[in-house]
């Protein structure tokens, strides 16, 4: 990861990134983003059993692992 706060990166050359550091894009700025905590997991965890039980044969998915979304502005 380039150190200068100054470059801007475009969405692919962030899918580039070999960085150990968990960053997002925003505004194609790197955002380095804190690992989530141990309360945070757990609360993840049973939203994700509670949403995914109700779920039950309807055409819906849940994902719990980091997800990469593109938000587009109108």
């Amino acid at each position: 990861m380039e150190s200068s706060s100054s470059k801007l990166y475009t969405y692919n050359e962030w899918l580039e990134i070999d960085s150990k550091i968990q960053c997002e894009l925003v505004d194609g700025k790197l955002i380095a983003v804190a690992p989530p905590s141990l309360a945070h997991q757990r609360i993840s965890v049973e939203l994700s059993r509670q949403i995914s039980n109700f779920l039950v044969n309807k055409p819906c998915e849940v994902f719990t692992a980091p997800f990469g979304v593109r938000l587009f502005k109108e």
